[in-house]
């Protein structure tokens, strides 16, 4: 296993975030606003896939423990779209205020 700052965690993550900091492009210096609503949009759907209030008791092709096992996944992809919007944001933000 390669050197890491967390030698003692076996779990290598596949994302592509972990490491590198998004480029801020100037195109997005100009979409704040759609950003800014693009990070309210994914907070709002990764509380949704965080509840139960989505499961289906009644669902016929996923048990509930594979639907809670769906939605896990839908928010960590969910997670890794924010922290791509988040440091954007905060990029652009750290480039007029900083």
């Amino acid at each position: 296993m390669p050197e890491t700052e967390n030698e003692e965690l076996d779990y290598i993550s596949s994302s592509y975030m972990l490491g590198s900091t998004p480029e801020t492009k100037i195109v997005d210096e100009g979409d704040l606003s759609t950003l800014k609503l693009v990070q309210r949009l994914l907070n709002t759907q990764i509380k949704s896939y965080s509840t139960t209030e989505r499961l289906e008791l009644d669902e016929k092709d996923f048990t509930v423990k594979e639907q809670l096992a769906i939605n896990k996944a839908i928010q960590a992809h969910l997670l890794e779209l924010k922290v791509i919007v988040d440091t954007t944001i905060e990029n652009i933000k750290e480039k007029y205020n900083g």
